[in-house]
């Protein structure tokens, strides 16, 4: 006799529940097997949902520990509360950026509040996403383009994490610097303009750069 499907011993136990199988007992007669549609030998059953594993972080150096603690702490919080909130907040970010940017981008503006200065000390890897989700301007260099995705619009823009050392240019089309500056205290806020001829804005050590609201 052929072996029963797996889906068989649910059946029949359903069956003799129902007193359809009365009769039968623990003797060696042979029944037939019932015919389940769909049902075969080498049937896969469907694996689990495929997860998400959100990117790894780096751990951030003493330096920008200290600077974010200055950043963030009141005299009512320990630094250990505010570097644990960071943290937490680099978990988020880096999950949500793989998921959907749409609610990245609306989680900004509520749980993930501290992700503006959080990311970039404790998380910089994650520094990209968050400026194209804020409209900003990241590490590197950045192309300009007025209401193109992924691009820097024309406007002005201030830091929010500037380390010391921190330096910018913005160059029109011909290649030709059309300003910069520079950072010499962390902290420090800093602006910079992206004209509406100006082709790309290059940043080094600034952390994240906003949109300053006209």
């Amino acid at each position: 006799m052929s072996a029963r499907p797996r889906l068989l011993a649910p059946l029949l136990v359903g069956l003799l529940a129902g007193g359809l199988a009365a009769g039968c007992s623990s003797g060696t007669g042979s029944t037939a097997d019932p015919v389940v549609a769909g049902a075969t030998e080498d049937a896969t059953p469907l694996g689990p949902a495929p997860t998400v594993t959100p990117l790894a972080a780096p751990s951030p150096d003493a330096g920008a520990v200290d600077l974010y603690v200055s950043l963030n702490s009141t005299g009512e919080v320990f630094p250990e509360s505010v570097v644990e909130a960071g943290q937490h907040t680099c978990e988020r970010v880096s999950y949500l950026v793989q998921v959907s940017e749409d609610e990245f981008r609306a989680a900004l503006d509520g749980p993930l509040t501290l992700a503006d200065t959080a990311v970039p000390l404790l998380c910089p890897d994650l520094l990209g996403p968050l400026a194209r989700a804020r409209g900003g301007i990241g590490e590197g260099e950045s192309t300009v383009a007025a209401a193109t995705p992924g691009t820097v619009a024309p406007g002005e823009y201030r830091s929010v994490t500037a380390g010391s050392g921190c330096t910018w240019s913005v160059r029109d089309g011909a290649g030709a610097t059309s300003s910069q500056g520079a950072v010499t205290t962390a902290g420090e806020v800093a602006t910079l303009v992206v004209g509406a001829t100006d082709a790309a804005v290059t940043a080094t050590g600034c952390g994240l750069w906003l949109p300053v609201a006209g």
